[in-house]
């Protein structure tokens, strides 16, 4: 391969990994969106229980990994933070 194809194609990569990066950010903010709208209407007209409890702790488990994650803080830390939150209210 040329020094000008290998130019070429590493462009090509280049533009390829700013269409994934683009499309991912795209994909995850629309399911953040989603999650919120089902978060907001999650068990309304239903006589709550423990199930409801339940569905709800998964997913703040899981959205409080993927925020320890994206934000590189450490789990423990991301917990803390909610617990600040909640104290200043």
């Amino acid at each position: 391969m040329s020094r000008l194809s290998s130019i070429i194609e590493k462009r090509r990569g280049d533009a390829e990994l700013e269409t994934l990066c683009l499309r991912r950010k795209q994909d995850i903010a629309a399911m953040l969106d989603h999650i919120g709208d089902v978060v907001q209407n999650f068990g309304e007209g239903e006589k709550l229980n423990w199930c409801h409890a339940g569905s709800l702790g998964r997913l703040w488990v899981l959205m409080t990994e993927a925020t320890a994650f994206i934000t590189g803080l450490e789990t423990d830390e991301v917990k803390a933070t909610l617990e600040d939150i909640h104290a200043d209210q």
